[in-house]
């Protein structure tokens, strides 16, 4: 027989109301075990400074302009490099890529590719468009330690023409574009296989945010000067602040 007297309910209550701030102090705890961390800084140029490469405009000057036109090769900002790719490398969960790095358009406009620096995951779709009235043809190499591999070779001959490819690389890091009918158009497209990356702003800097506790390799990317690496130990719920010299 159940005792439902008003002391006996009295007794229950209480012991339950003791027995909540337990429980709300374990879920507390383990949502600050399982708490992510943040990643974040900023990639310095170190003793480089601003490079381009000079290229005559010879055709097609009504669409691409007279004279020259100085391609960047490396472009800072103060101390800082612009045009570089941060990478987590080695972080185990279940992000997705997100929706800008499943699929990169890349336009093709007063004979140049905007943008020129991109992220493109692995195995995801590469658009590029031809908004001039002349005609372009698109090269795109795999850049590979033993050199260029010819992965795409197509004209682009009419205002409004779209070519489409998904790319999966077997020995690169990045993709390069350039267009056989005018020089001095490049781009390149870098190839992430994971989504814990970062491209930086317009002062060096990225965050990365997410991050599990663990131990990583922190590499960064830039299209002329290569990479850089270095080891993260990365703690539970905290932030840290890393700067990359190149």
């Amino acid at each position: 027989m159940i005792d439902t007297s008003p002391s006996r309910i009295l007794l229950r209550a209480l012991r339950l109301t003791a027995l909540f701030p337990s429980i709300m102090m374990a879920g507390a705890m383990a949502g600050a075990e399982a708490a992510d961390s943040s990643v974040y800084g900023q990639v310095l140029a170190g003793p480089h400074h601003p490079q381009v490469e000079r290229y005559i405009i010879a055709k097609d000057v009504d669409v691409c302009g007279t004279g020259y036109r100085d391609v960047p090769l490396v472009r800072t900002q103060g101390d800082a490099l612009l045009d570089t790719v941060v990478i987590l490398e080695g972080v185990k969960g279940g992000r997705r890529f997100p929706a800008a790095a499943r699929k990169v358009t890349i336009n093709q406009s007063a004979c140049s590719f905007e943008p020129n620096v991109v992220v493109l995951m692995q195995g995801g779709e590469l658009e590029v468009i031809n908004s001039d009235p002349v005609l372009h043809n698109i090269h795109v190499n795999e850049m590979t330690l033993s050199g260029p591999v010819t992965r795409m070779n197509v004209s682009q001959p009419e205002k409004g023409g779209i070519v489409t490819r998904t790319f999966e690389l077997n020995q690169g890091t990045a993709l390069k574009l350039t267009c056989h009918a005018h020089s001095f158009m490049h781009a390149h497209v870098f190839i992430a296989r994971t989504p814990y990356y970062a491209m930086v702003d317009s002062h060096g800097r990225f965050k990365i945010d997410g991050v599990p506790a663990g131990k990583y390799t922190l590499r960064t990317w830039h299209p002329y000067l290569g990479e850089r690496r270095m080891i993260l130990q990365v703690k539970d719920g905290g932030q840290q602040d890393i700067q990359v010299e190149y």
